[in-house]
């Protein structure tokens, strides 16, 4: 055939992986896309902690202002 058989092997895997998701995508682009869920998941998870902070500190001082009334 001419194909050298490393290289063979090597095609055989990458279809059977291929094959094995529905999708077709490879391992490695639902490894990566599960990375990057991931720090998308941290990075909103950290701005809810903001915003929850930044909600209790504005209810704060509203009613700092009203007491001051």
């Amino acid at each position: 055939m001419g194909v050298a058989e490393g290289l063979l092997g090597k095609w055989v895997k990458l279809e059977r992986e291929r094959q094995g998701s529905v999708d077709g995508r490879s391992d490695a682009d639902i490894r990566a896309e599960n990375a990057r869920l991931r720090r998308e998941l941290a990075e909103a998870k950290m701005d809810n902690e903001f915003l929850s902070k930044a909600t209790t500190f504005f209810v704060a001082s509203q009613r700092d202002r009203k007491n001051l009334s």
